[in-house]
């Protein structure tokens, strides 16, 4: 007997073609020109967009495209009074998006074509959309809460719905391996973002929209910092860069995906953001920090993030006094906070200041919360993370989150205590459990990674929870397939994610 290693038939590969990928940014580019440049070509492009993800059959694709527009990269595709982002008119004062006809499309495409998977998580996930569904209701009947900001959550409400058709449609591996290989490069195009800010003084998006040049200071300095939008999307590259180099058949693209890192790692910096460094640097210390033989991968981490700094360096992008006075002095704040040090820390001051306006919204409906309402709009902040899901849903809605996020841990612990899964496959949901651990540190500190107010942040919670209940339905339901085959019979071809006694 032998154990198999991860088995990938060759007419089913989870690495893209160049072409696929060349075809993925060239649209991309495509929906910049016609935002932006030819602006009457937007509404046409995205209605053929939508109209060719519903044909198509590589669902993965065209899930990736949308995503990327929702997390709208380096200031990209986000929706503002000034943006020429197409808008359809439903019904007087609503309006859908493409993104928003992208969801329903989908819903109604997996509808039609009966695809669905069985989730582990059902049970905490209904009592949550239920809870958050009817605060969603009282809020539009009984407060006073504008038509306006009713749309605007109920766009994070129909977002929601993304965990159904991305676990639905990349419920094969491959599939979702896909999905992930095509968003890995969009950090470069990130980093040549900051790189632009920083030669010009001004965002790149402002080439194509000057209202969109957001400018956010850096609070030691008063320096411009190198904004970068779409962190999120930033975030999902970085574990999906150590969760892919798990896999065997990815072994000769493991320094592809080790750049992809440290380029993450360097636009965390660059942009001086340092909630988002402090989960990288903590992700890759779980991920490498336990055995003493991988502890090398860390050094090796931030020694090519330091070596891409110092080529900037080098070439004029920016000088070492900006690095060490501006960059690096902002950032190195983490370790400051890390080693009990808080009060050095120089926003300290305003960020408690917005905890105890927070706290005091909090004290008169501690329960239930603001629900979906403008008050709740007044006293939520992203500088904070779990409190603002007190603010919008109270107690009780936030125990449901508690319920939820020990659900999840279950589900991974679970699927890597089986002893018909190989080691890949427990190594990848490490991956995955030291992402969520990483969300958890930005919600229990400074940073709302389960917040409702923002459909980028919704969307990608739900791609990530979809992520997990593919894989570990994989590795489940390929163990009982292979139990009930007879032998000698074929199997499904694919990745094989357990044991398999051979004679």
């Amino acid at each position: 007997m032998k154990l198999n290693a991860v088995v990938l038939d060759k007419r089913k590969s989870s690495n893209i073609s160049i072409s696929e990928l060349f075809l993925f940014y060239a649209l991309l580019a495509a929906a910049v020109f016609a935002v932006y440049i030819k602006t009457a070509l937007g509404l046409p492009f995205f209605m053929l967009l939508l109209l060719l993800s519903f044909f198509s059959k590589r669902n993965y694709f065209w899930i990736a495209l949308f995503f990327i527009f929702l997390q709208e990269p380096a200031g990209f595709f986000m929706y503002t009074q000034s943006s020429h982002l197409p808008f359809i008119q439903a019904i007087p004062r609503i309006s859908l998006t493409p993104m928003d006809l992208f969801t329903v499309l989908m819903l109604f495409k997996m509808v039609i074509n009966k695809s669905h998977l069985n989730f582990r998580l059902k049970t905490p996930l209904i009592f949550l959309g239920l809870y958050i569904a009817g605060s969603f209701f009282i809020s539009a009947i009984f407060s006073n809460t504008s038509i306006d900001v009713t749309a605007r959550f109920s766009r994070s409400l129909i977002y929601m719905m993304w965990i159904f058709f991305t676990a639905a449609f990349l419920r094969d591996i491959n599939d979702f391996l896909k999905f992930l290989e095509l968003l890995l490069p969009i950090t470069i195009f990130i980093l040549l973002s900051q790189i632009y800010f920083i030669l010009k003084g001004e965002q790149l998006i402002a080439l194509f929209n000057p209202e969109a040049n957001i400018i956010i200071l850096n609070s030691l300095t008063g320096e411009a910092r190198a904004w970068t939008g779409g962190f999120l999307l930033l975030f999902c590259c970085y574990f999906s860069a150590f969760f892919l180099m798990q896999f065997k058949q990815n072994k000769k693209r493991e320094n592809y995906y080790y750049i992809i890192s440290i380029i993450c790692f360097l636009v965390a910096i660059i942009a001086a953001t340092r909630f988002l460094f402090g989960i990288f640097f903590f992700m890759a210390v779980m991920i490498y920090g336990r055995k003493l033989k991988e502890m090398p991968k860390i050094v090796i981490l931030a020694a090519g993030a330091v070596i891409l700094l110092l080529f900037l360096i080098k070439i004029g992008i920016f000088s070492s006094h900006y690095l060490k006075y501006s960059l690096w002095a902002r950032v190195s704040q983490i370790f400051d906070f890390a080693a009990g040090k808080g009060a050095e820390i120089d926003t300290v001051v305003s960020r408690l200041d917005q905890l105890k306006y927070m706290i005091d919204a909090i004290s008169k409906k501690p329960f239930f919360g603001y629900g979906f309402t403008e008050e709740a709009l007044l006293h939520v902040n992203n500088n904070w993370g779990f409190q603002n899901t007190l603010v919008m849903f109270g107690f009780f809605g936030f125990f449901l989150f508690i319920w939820l996020f020990k659900a999840y841990f279950r589900l991974i612990t679970v699927a890597n205590r089986r002893p018909y899964a190989i080691s890949e496959a427990k190594a990848a949901l490490k991956i995955l459990l030291v992402t969520f651990f990483g969300m958890l540190l930005g919600y229990f500190t400074t940073w709302d990674f389960f917040s409702l107010f923002y459909p980028s942040v919704v969307v990608f919670n739900m791609v990530f929870f979809s992520l997990s209940e593919v894989f570990v339905n994989k590795i489940e339901s390929e163990k009982n397939n292979t139990m009930e085959t007879k032998p000698g019979a074929n199997t499904k071809p694919g990745i094989l994610l357990f044991k398999k006694r051979e004679s």
